[in-house]
């Protein structure tokens, strides 16, 4: 039932109010959960917390979410951080084992059947969309949270992902989420809200208050806006809002420091009617720790259906991180009756790979007079970018204005010759040194940083995402 007044500035579009009841039950949920993840009801979910928009989705029916994410709830307020790490590594380890032996058990079952049965039905088969295809189960690891791609019968992989950050109680973990209407777990068999998040689910709206402006932030409150839920501003001046436009029957464009608002319409004194919202382009300056060499963003592949990370995309990954001395970017990953080798503590790098994963880097940092300056920063690292330009093209110009050539004709042939020969020196220099990083990767210190990004505190004031459209809220002394 919904009960939010706009006494506060609210975002909303026409034609989309979803009608909310007060939570009642789980038992529906339970049944839809199942219905649509029949094999997770084989597995033991004890000490898994589902959060997020899977939850969600079965509970609206008005979008589908592509992907699961579980939580370690340890239940234990006891336990030292490296017990409670321990504790959530093992659950995690035990939950991907016993997926797999699930539907490992399953095939075994089905293909036992057609064994027996063709001995007096010959030709009785098990078709193959019966059987799970094994070899399409993956897992890897970045940090602290796992991805799962799980084969399911109907052919489509489903991404699952689980952190291993410990939380004592689920209340402590919804308590961390961003945005309210994704404050709902699935946890023990019942569906269980924050007091924000039953507000939010009820009222189909969500409380944007200013305090981050992260990217993957950002990304969630236009993914929720368009999903159907209102956004109420907490510290937004109404008075600031140009309406001149709307006479005339075009838009006014509310233009905040950390998002664009395209609106309609100025309904009573703070409903905002708007045709979308969006990211601006720039949201603040770029730093180093915005994207190390080898950065792996987990969270932002999983949302897009159509992106797959396959073996050598980890492998030039890994190799990245190992050259340029960034191991918070290494994926471990393990794949079919190896998946284990995703619990490993570091990746598999081996000399061999490095000569491979070269062979590519040679013939596509430079091909068809092209040079890929990006490439080349990050595959040969122990030089100054400075350095490799000089060497790989000012040496080589300078070289050229010494015997005389005229500009125009610089670019020829012996350049090609000549860059083919100075990557050979470049890789032949690099790969002994990557040799070296190798073997000391085992002597790297173990840094699991948490990345479940959607979940950052807070990185800015309200003043500063809000821009010329901030208004200061007066408290009661």
């Amino acid at each position: 039932m919904r009960t939010w007044d706009y006494s506060l500035p609210t975002l909303t579009k026409t034609k989309r109010f979803m009608d909310r009841k007060p939570w009642v039950d789980a038992s529906p949920f339970r049944q839809a959960f199942y219905q649509a993840y029949p094999l997770l009801k084989q597995v033991k979910l004890d000490n898994l917390a589902l959060i997020g928009g899977s939850v969600l989705s079965l509970l609206t029916g008005v979008f589908t979410s592509k992907d699961l994410d579980f939580f370690v709830i340890t239940n234990n307020d006891k336990l030292s951080p490296e017990d409670a790490a321990e504790f959530a590594h093992e659950r995690v380890k035990a939950f991907i084992t016993d997926l797999f032996n699930v539907m490992n058990a399953h095939n075994t079952e089905l293909n036992d059947l057609e064994t027996n049965t063709r001995k007096t039905n010959p030709d009785f088969r098990i078709r193959p969309n019966q059987l799970y295809n094994l070899d399409l189960f993956r897992v890897r690891r970045q940090l602290n949270v796992y991805t799962i791609e799980l084969p399911q019968l109907n052919g489509i992989s489903l991404p699952i992902q689980v952190i291993l950050t410990p939380y004592e109680s689920l209340a402590q973990l919804l308590q961390r989420i961003d945005i309210a209407c994704t404050a709902i777990a699935f946890f023990e068999g019942d569906v269980w809200f924050s007091e924000m998040s039953k507000f939010a689910f009820e009222n189909s709206c969500f409380v944007v208050d200013g305090t981050s402006r992260a990217p993957d932030h950002l990304h969630r409150i236009v993914k929720y806006f368009d999903r159907g839920f209102d956004i109420i501003l907490t510290s937004f001046d109404m008075s600031k809002v140009h309406t001149r436009n709307f006479a005339f029957g075009e838009v006014e464009v509310i233009d905040m420091a950390a998002l664009t608002v395209v609106a309609t319409k100025i309904k009573g004194t703070n409903k905002i009617r708007v045709d979308h919202i969006k990211k601006p382009k720039v949201t603040r300056p770029l730093t180093e720790e915005d994207g190390p060499a080898g950065a792996f963003d987990e969270y932002g592949h999983v949302q897009d259906s159509s992106f797959k990370v396959y073996a050598g995309t980890i492998r030039h990954n890994n190799i990245i991180c190992l050259l340029n001395d960034n191991p918070v970017g290494f994926i471990v990953d393990g794949e079919g009756s190896n998946f284990a080798n995703a619990f490993r503590q570091w990746p598999y790098i081996t000399d061999r790979m490095l000569l491979f994963s070269y062979e590519t880097v040679k013939s596509n940092v430079y091909s068809e007079g092209a040079l890929q300056l990006d490439m080349l920063f990050k595959y040969f690292p122990f030089l100054k970018p400075n350095d490799l330009v000089h060497r790989i093209l000012g040496s080589y110009v300078a070289t050229m204005q010494q015997d005389g050539r005229r500009a125009a004709a610089i670019f020829n042939s012996t350049y090609d010759e000549y860059v083919d020969q100075v990557l050979d020196e470049l890789i032949a220099e690099q790969i002994e040194i990557g040799k070296k990083k190798i073997l000391e990767m085992g002597k790297l210190p173990v840094k699991m940083v948490a990345v479940e990004l959607r979940y950052q505190t807070s990185n800015c004031t309200p003043e500063e995402f809000f821009g010329t459209y901030f208004k200061r809220i007066e408290t009661q002394q």
